[in-house]
């Protein structure tokens, strides 16, 4: 797609407008970004300063996936396990190392 008068297009794919420009072209980028569904840029002697996204970039940016939700309730049920004085000797025993780290708490450097 053509770059709108000043709005220009970087090799990443976003399109960016200077501060200075941002005022004229303030709808022509909401619109962009809504139908590309790819972020803006505002720029300030060629460096970004700030992002025009969608809500749904927003939020997927702001929250925690579904995949990392779900390795984070692994986590928690795992931790709940070991506190059981039976489970905990079994894994010992299958997986020494998986024991130890659960047992340090360091799962809790992944989350």
């Amino acid at each position: 797609m053509a770059a709108d008068q000043g709005i220009r297009i970087a090799e990443d794919g976003v399109a960016e407008v200077s501060m200075t420009e941002a005022r004229a072209q303030l709808t022509r980028l909401i619109r962009r970004v809504r139908e590309d569904g790819r972020p803006a840029a505002f720029t300030e002697r060629g460096e970004r300063r700030a992002y025009v996204v969608t809500p749904a970039m927003f939020k997927r940016a702001k929250g925690p996936t579904e995949k990392e939700e779900a390795f984070r309730q692994l986590v928690e049920r795992l931790e709940r396990l070991t506190e059981d004085p039976k489970f905990a000797e079994v894994l010992a025993d299958k997986d020494p190392d998986l024991h130890d780290i659960l047992d340090q708490g360091a799962f809790h450097i992944l989350l």
